[in-house]
């Protein structure tokens, strides 16, 4: 017998074993068409609603709450020198001036030689050590701060997901965040990264013989506007439920289509058959396409 000669009487084995098992046809059958007719009928019940103008937002400052803070909360810089020390202070007072109070907040500041140093204790002490600064190319034993330096704020992120490697949220929607009140504004990121630049500033006015206190920076911030857009629940059910309906779908079918092939293993059908001249590619494509019958439509 030739290919397609073998083929047509492996499918018509096929289908004479799917008879006799009426129930399970019916099930494998109605399955798939019934989690298809649920999803078009919360797609009917589920209105979206067009959104034809830009979301925009006001600004808002960067001054934090007290109540992000601990009772006494220490504020870590590294290097540890004369002139870094001068500029925290100055970030300190406006720290203590400018923090929005709903408690009591004692504030100070602590020095460290080394940025591994500033590491270790802020890992163990992270209630009360919430920022470190780093002034980058400052050494410990230099008296002068140059002008182009650069600073980096390290916030304590403990069991907080920041994500900062990802460009969009893992889970991505057509509609603005829902977050009105982000990670690095209440961290108090924002804040100190303005008190910080403020500082500096502060001292270069003052080196320079001129008046520190004429230096304010009136820091903002405000989020970009979103574009026009669809607001669809249907997107968020799709996405957290599509794949469970798939999965109900055919799991029927998987079950006992594995379960044959498992049975003419067990039974020794295949060999069998092979003694009698089938070819072992007409075997698989025969089950093949008895899956695609009950999987592809």
């Amino acid at each position: 017998m030739g290919f397609w000669s073998q083929l047509g009487l492996l499918l018509w084995k096929n289908w004479i074993l799917q008879k006799r098992r009426v129930c399970v046809t019916i099930f494998e059958i109605i399955l798939p068409v019934f989690f298809a007719v649920l999803i078009l009928l919360i797609r009917t019940l589920v209105n979206k609603r067009e959104i034809s103008t830009p979301t925009t937002y006001s600004q808002s400052s960067v001054a934090i709450r007290s109540d992000y803070f601990e009772p006494t909360t220490i504020v870590g810089y590294v290097p540890d020198t004369t002139e870094t020390s001068i500029i925290m202070q100055s970030v300190l007072a406006m720290l203590e001036n400018r923090t929005v109070y709903t408690s009591s907040v004692n504030f100070t500041k602590m020095g460290f030689q080394t940025e591994e140093l500033a590491l270790d204790f802020i890992s163990s002490n992270s209630l009360e050590m919430k920022h470190m600064v780093v002034f980058n190319g400052v050494e410990a034993s230099s008296n002068s701060i140059p002008k182009n330096i650069e600073v980096s704020i390290r916030p304590y992120s403990g069991s907080d997901q920041w994500r900062t490697e990802y460009t969009f949220p893992f889970f991505q929607t057509n509609e603005p965040r829902r977050d009105d009140y982000p990670e690095y504004r209440r961290s108090g990121f924002n804040f100190l990264q303005a008190l910080v630049g403020e500082a500096l500033a502060k001292y270069w006015v003052q080196k320079d013989g001129g008046n520190p206190d004429s230096i304010y920076f009136g820091a903002y911030i405000q989020r970009m506007p979103y574009p026009p857009y669809f607001d669809d629940p249907m997107i968020q059910v799709l996405q957290g439920n599509l794949p469970l309906f798939l999965i109900l779908s055919f799991i029927l079918s998987v079950i006992i289509n594995t379960k044959n092939l498992v049975y003419e293993k067990e039974r020794k059908l295949k060999e069998s058959m092979k003694l009698m001249g089938l070819q072992a590619s007409v075997h698989w494509v025969s089950w093949f396409l008895t899956f695609a019958i009950y999987l592809v439509p």
